[in-house]
């Protein structure tokens, strides 16, 4: 098995697309979100409504459309790119950033600030003060030093997403939630955390947002969540955290509050420099799988989800950052998304937009899935052959074929054929959708396959250490302990 250290990186492979993909991605006309979501006039009316509260919360005053322009790279390239435009106070809206020092949350923090906003900081600890935080080391990782933010307007609360009750406290009276938590890459043979953060924990998020009368929720996804594409989907070896995220995107959906959610592309190689010769793009749902953009960039798109609710409520945009484009502000790339209209019920929300865009299984999806991390086939396949494997082992010294490498190396071919008939065996049934659940055996049930499937494996590796560090056979070590066997 890959050691888990190869998938803590998997965010770096997102970015790597081939030229080809690029060029024809650059050149797709910009397309908005699929038609057909809109089930009754009387719920388009209702939320027209909803838009228009968002503005009298949000304010009247938006940033000036700049009007495009293009480098001189762009005209070669003719893709559409976009630039924050934030210059306008804020300071009567309140934001709550859950995760805020958290390399992307950082950054969120300090446009938020620039711009004027009053920020609620959701931090794990008050062991630093909003100084240290925010115009800190970790606050900018390009050339020279980080451009010096006033935090005067930044509170740091303390919160938790795994305790629900801790929420409505650290939301306070902020109108905006803004959230970019996830499973922390330095704990990534904890299998618990992508659940337990980016879905369980993002869902109660949501819905204390939802009690607290949250106007709108900006959400930080990923690439690959809606739809399997390369590489994009390789990050859902990282115990299945795609699947998770889109939990928290359907319960965001269903909620009834404005949402904007972004999906980035990867994230771990550019630094902050990178919007020097890379772009923004926005793209339509489920339509890119590969391509990178900086945090700081990221944080300039939901920032601007939040500055213009007007444009960026009820939609899903893919981003990531591309040279040599045509330079546009992202309020005005936003309008050429359609927004994802709620329907009557919470229910039908929440399956019309799981019916319109229905996850896309391939067979590499279903590889990973059973594969995985978290997947069903490696402990039961393992276990399989650890059982065959002891009780083989166990046989041959006991009739004085010596230990088990002697054995492998006199019988290998029947021993690698036994075990790809296990495997093949095995993985069938999982790949069409039967598990050791599905077993109906009397006392012979998924329990006593997995206790035993366990019990042989650490018995064969028991008798393989043994037999390796002494060069003797194993039976004959017990039974020189155990004179009456």
């Amino acid at each position: 098995m890959a050691s888990a250290g190869v998938y803590c990186c998997h965010l770096a492979t997102i970015g790597r697309i081939s030229q080809g993909d690029r060029l024809k991605r650059l050149r797709a006309p910009l397309r908005a979100l699929p038609r057909g979501l809109v089930s009754s006039s009387s719920s388009l009316s209702s939320q027209i409504s909803r838009f228009n509260l968002l503005s009298s919360v949000h304010g009247s005053t938006y940033f000036q459309a700049k009007s495009p322009t293009r480098s001189n790279e762009g005209r070669r390239r003719g893709a559409v790119v976009v630039r924050a435009n934030s210059e306008h106070d804020h300071g009567d809206k309140v934001v709550f950033v859950a995760g805020a020092a958290g390399r992307t949350g950082i950054r969120i923090v300090r446009e938020l600030a620039a711009s004027g906003f009053k920020v609620r900081a959701g931090v794990r600890s008050l062991t630093k003060s909003s100084e240290e935080i925010f115009n800190g080391d970790g606050a900018f990782n390009g050339e020279g030093k980080a451009p010096v933010v006033k935090v005067n307007n930044v509170e740091l609360v303390l919160f938790d997403v795994e305790d629900a009750k801790s929420l409505p406290a650290a939301i306070g009276e902020a109108t905006i939630v803004m959230c970019c938590i996830g499973a922390p890459e330095d704990k990534a043979l904890d299998w618990t955390l992508p659940k337990r953060i980016d879905g369980t924990g993002t869902t109660n998020l949501v819905e204390a947002a939802k009690a607290a009368g949250v106007q709108h929720f900006v959400l930080q996804s990923s690439l690959g969540t809606g739809k399997f594409g390369w590489p994009a989907s390789a990050l859902n070896l990282f115990w299945n955290v795609l699947d998770h995220k889109r939990d928290a995107e359907l319960a965001l959906i269903a909620s009834g509050m404005a949402f904007t959610i972004v999906r980035p592309g990867g994230m771990e190689r550019p630094t902050d420099d990178y919007e020097k010769t890379h772009k923004i793009t926005l793209h339509a749902a489920d339509s890119i799988f590969g391509g990178q953009i900086s945090r700081r960039q990221v944080a300039r798109v939901m920032l601007e989800a939040a500055c213009h609710p007007e444009v960026a409520a009820f939609k899903v945009v893919e981003a990531v950052a591309e040279e040599n484009a045509l330079e546009v502000p992202i309020s005005q790339l936003l309008k050429n998304f359609k927004p994802v209209i709620q329907g009557a019920g919470t229910s039908n929300v929440v399956e019309h937009y799981e019916r319109k865009y229905q996850y896309k299984q391939t067979w590499q999806a279903k590889w990973t899935q059973v594969m995985g991390f978290a997947g069903i086939a490696p402990e039961a396949v393992n276990g399989r052959l650890a059982m065959i494997g002891i009780l083989g082992a166990a046989g041959a010294e006991f009739s004085g074929q010596g230990n088990v490498a002697a054995q492998l190396s006199g019988n290998w071919p029947i021993t690698l054929g036994l075990s790809l008939a296990v495997v093949a065996v095995s993985l069938v049934p999982f790949f069409k959708g039967v598990t050791a659940a599905d077993a109906k055996a009397g006392v012979f049930g998924p329990l006593a396959e997995t206790a035993n499937g366990r019990l042989a494996m650490l018995a064969l590796a028991c008798v393989l250490y043994t037999e390796v560090s002494t060069g003797g056979v194993f039976v004959d070590l017990v039974k020189e302990k155990i004179p009456f066997l």
